[in-house]
């Protein structure tokens, strides 16, 4: 796949350039050197119970998805995931810039 572009705007035409002359709606073509993958197999199954203990980060007990945290006497509170709720941090994160409290990996590479 030819990427030495990708994520790069499209050229603009130049100050005085007439505009029917440049198509806003143009996308490359991108060509695919390799040829697809072929995959062999994919197996799904379900853990047991005692598997899913044993894999298990934390236990979620908590209904509550946010506390709020008050900052200063005056000032607004600060809403953070709630300790053993949804969305702890320990199970992940969907902040791209927060990380993981389990792997202490960002979002884009959290496992």
């Amino acid at each position: 796949m030819n990427v030495a572009n990708y994520g790069k705007p499209a050229p603009r035409p130049s100050f005085g350039a007439k505009v029917e002359e440049y198509n806003f709606n143009h996308k490359r073509e991108v060509e695919d050197k390799e040829p697809p993958q072929k995959i062999d197999r994919i197996d799904f199954g379900v853990h047991s119970g005692e598997e899913m203990v044993r894999m298990s980060v934390m236990e979620c007990n908590q209904d509550n998805m946010y506390l709020h945290v008050p900052t200063a006497p005056g000032q607004p509170t600060v809403r953070e995931a709630a300790r053993c709720g949804p969305l702890d941090r320990r199970l992940g994160t969907t902040d791209k810039s927060l990380m993981c409290a389990t792997c202490g990996e960002p979002l884009q590479t959290c496992s």
